[in-house]
């Protein structure tokens, strides 16, 4: 049923699908915390390195390159920004 290779192409992409929301889920939990702890004076750097960490991932599985990382407060909490 599933052996033609369109069928199995497919399948790869909608688990690569799949693995990078939940990354981007994750992602958008850690730039939350990054966002408490400048606010509150918590381990900024344990939750910027998670961030960091999981950008990394998202640019392994999409092939995108990092363009530039901001932590101002009062833009964007640490969001990167990508090539599309």
């Amino acid at each position: 049923m599933y052996d033609n290779p369109v069928s199995i192409l497919m399948n790869k992409i909608i688990c690569q699908l799949q693995i990078v929301h939940k990354i981007n889920t994750e992602l958008a939990y850690a730039r939350l915390d990054l966002q408490k702890a400048l606010k509150g004076g918590g381990d900024v750097n344990r939750a910027r390195k998670r961030v960091g960490w999981l950008e990394d991932r998202m640019e392994n599985l999409l092939g995108k390159k990092r363009v530039r990382v901001s932590f101002d407060t009062q833009t964007d909490f640490g969001r990167t920004f990508y090539e599309l």
